[in-house]
């Protein structure tokens, strides 16, 4: 069983799978910047490629020892929307975004008293969020950012850092052995080459080759990166042969694109022309992927291009042998995958170029569709807290579905995005991304193919009330009233009992029409014994528990949630759970039973750690406080208060 000591965590740094190369005056700079008392804001800017991550994640481990509250570092390699950095940093830093209060205003709440450094990386593709930076800096004076980005913020407190390419020996006149193996460049064109090639030797004419190429490259990382992964397959000279070739007939035609950048997009074509039939399309296809993708999900929307599973598997670690794609576990059908961001943009464009996109897309959001309805078959079972993990690994994925389906103009596109987002409503309240379910439901509800009367958008209606519900809005009501005439005309009985069931609790919550709540409450429960549905049948008794507390009817109180205590443990349902046993808590807690509110209390808490419910977390601290006080226990008190405050702040 958790704690509330143990509820407070630190956050985190990546360790770099990257091979140690010396960057020693790049890291020094940074360091010296970083750790000024003046400088807020540093930015490393560079073409992709550079190793602006690295250096950023190296400075981390240098400086970590000056940020008393550790540093966290917030990945925005899969955010293309600038509206939604401010979410991505909450979630790295486990902020739930719970409540009404702007999300801004909460990071700044819990950033204030912080002495941290924050990490953004990959910035260039949300600058509009800059402001969101400067927000951040300016309110709250102990925290420090670090920006990865290919082009500045713009911003007067921000420090420039350019990350340069390696240095590469000056091949315009004679160069000595010892002068290569001093270059950083040919030393990481080395650790590749030998790490593919057990028995290459950076000595005699192979040592100016391999010079030749990173300078051919510009000192690139990632383009030295792809060139010597073929030092299983080529010789050293034929990889120089081909890089010629290919780099003078692969340079990009647009003038406006930056020299380096043209380089590193030649020699990520040049690695994917040489691959087989069968690999090009499945490379270019894997680009649709965001945020990463498991074997199994390659299999459904990339599957066509191999016969079989095996097949499928070998092309995928032939992929990761070219460094195409990257896994930090040897391949299987239970490794997960994904692609450096400059490499998915460049499979994105080749998808695009092909025509297959719009079809390849369809196939992702069918399978993350059916990902979805999996995941809702088990919300209210045993295995509720696996697939919660599930979809948070997969969200990356979900959120470019969404943002697919709500970009197009056709109503089954709509249709999909609908019965998605209403799929993700537990997700949403449980793992705190409530204020952005609610954005993306509105915006997919008030599409203009929304209107027809179909079940994904009564559904779609019920969630977004649902949510607005947890969110203390009445406004639940409207959406919830729609819904329940969908749901009518549908002649669905089972819909119709869980949108009467968010009614009625809304209702008894929130207004003073206590009268219409029992009203709802109670036809609620009837149809849903009619329906058999565990959800609805639970969460009727648990608003009836809700009313008849208001009422002061303590034990019709504690008859209802009991009932509902009972429903959810009998469905699996260990979130309801935890929620009935907050509420049998604090009855007790009012029959002066303090143990017994205490036992309950530290049950509904150790479900919550679980399943990772901050804002279940935070109510359930903070009344342990209270009885803490209530038995003497004044010490104890304090620390649970603190526990509570700063969870609660987490949790809103």
């Amino acid at each position: 069983m958790a704690t509330p000591e143990d509820l407070s965590r630190t956050s985190w740094i990546p360790r770099t799978h990257a091979p140690i190369i010396p960057r020693d005056s790049e890291l020094s700079r940074v360091v010296e910047l970083v750790e000024k008392p003046e400088s807020s804001l540093v930015t490393l800017v560079g073409p992709p490629g550079a190793g602006k991550t690295t250096l950023a994640l190296m400075t981390a481990q240098v400086v970590e020892p000056s940020f008393l509250d550790g540093i966290s570092f917030v990945d925005l390699s899969a955010t293309r929307d600038p509206a939604l950095v401010a979410q991505t940093i909450a979630g790295s830093l486990g902020i739930a975004d719970a409540s009404g209060e702007d999300l801004v205003e909460t990071l700044v709440r819990v950033l204030r008293p912080r002495t941290t450094l924050l990490i953004l990386d990959n910035f260039e593709q949300v600058l509009p969020a800059c402001l969101t930076v400067r927000d951040l800096l300016e309110r709250c004076p102990s925290v420090k950012i670090l920006v990865t980005s290919r082009a500045a913020l713009r911003l007067s407190c921000e420090q420039q850092c350019l990350v340069p390419p390696m240095s590469v020996p000056d091949l315009r006149r004679p160069v000595i052995e010892a002068e290569i193996e001093q270059s950083p460049a040919v030393a990481l064109f080395n650790v590749r080459a030998a790490a593919v090639d057990p028995e290459w030797q950076l000595t005699g004419g192979d040592a100016v080759v391999a010079a030749e190429i990173c300078a051919r490259l510009d000192g690139l990382p990632l383009a030295i990166e792809l060139a010597a992964s073929w030092m299983g397959t080529l010789t050293v000279s034929a990889i120089l042969v081909q890089l010629r070739r290919m780099l003078d007939f692969l340079v990009s035609p647009q003038q406006d694109r930056l020299s380096r950048h043209q380089t590193l997009r030649a020699a990520i074509r040049w690695s994917e022309n040489p691959l087989s039939p069968e690999l090009q399309p499945l490379f270019r296809r894997l680009g649709v992927f965001c945020g990463g993708w498991t074997f199994e999900a390659a299999a459904a929307v990339c599957g066509d291009v191999s016969a079989t599973r095996e097949q499928l598997l070998e092309g995928i670690r032939e992929l990761g042998n070219h460094h195409l794609l990257v896994s930090h576990e040897p391949p299987s059908e239970v490794s997960r995958f994904g692609m450096l961001a400059t490499i998915r943009e460049y499979a994105l464009e080749r998808l695009e170029e092909s025509g297959e996109l719009p079809e390849i897309r369809r196939r992702h959001a069918s399978y993350y569709l059916g990902l979805v309805r999996s995941a809702e078959c088990a919300y209210h079972s045993q295995d509720q807290g696996l697939w919660l993990d599930e979809l948070e690994r997969e969200y990356d994925n979900l959120r470019a579905v969404l943002d697919w389906c709500a970009a197009g103009t056709d109503c089954e596109l709509n249709e999909l995005g609908l019965e998605l987002a209403a799929g993700l409503w537990f997700f949403w309240t449980v793992r705190g991304h409530i204020r952005e379910g609610r954005d993306r439901l509105e915006i997919l509800l008030n599409h203009s193919g929304a209107k027809s009367i179909t079940a994904a958008r009564a559904k779609a209606l019920t969630a977004a009330g649902w949510l607005a519900w947890f969110n203390s809005d009445v406004a639940a009501l409207s959406p919830l009233q729609e819904a329940l005439s969908l749901y009518g005309e549908l002649g669905d009985e089972a819909g119709l009992a869980r949108a009467m069931a968010v009614k009625g609790l809304c209702l008894a919550v929130y207004t003073e029409e206590l009268d219409a709540a029992r009203h709802v409450l109670d036809e609620a429960s009837a149809l849903s014994q009619t329906t058999g549905d565990p959800w609805a049948m639970g969460y009727s008794a648990y608003g009836l528990g809700h009313l008849a507390a208001r009422l002061g009817a303590s034990d019709e109180a504690l008859r209802s949630f009991e009932k509902s205590l009972e429903i959810r443990k009998a469905g699996g349902n260990r979130w309801g759970v935890a929620y009935s046993l907050y509420r049998l808590s604090l009855l007790a807690l009012g029959r002066g039973d303090v143990m017994r509110a205490t036992e309950l209390q530290y049950q509904s808490l150790s479900i919550s750690w679980e399943l990772r419910n901050k804002r279940g977390m935070a109510v359930s601290a903070e009344v342990l406080a209270c009885l803490a006080g209530i038995q003497g226990r004044a010490e104890r008190a304090a620390k649970l208060f603190v526990v509570a405050t700063a969870l609660l702040a987490a949790a809103n």
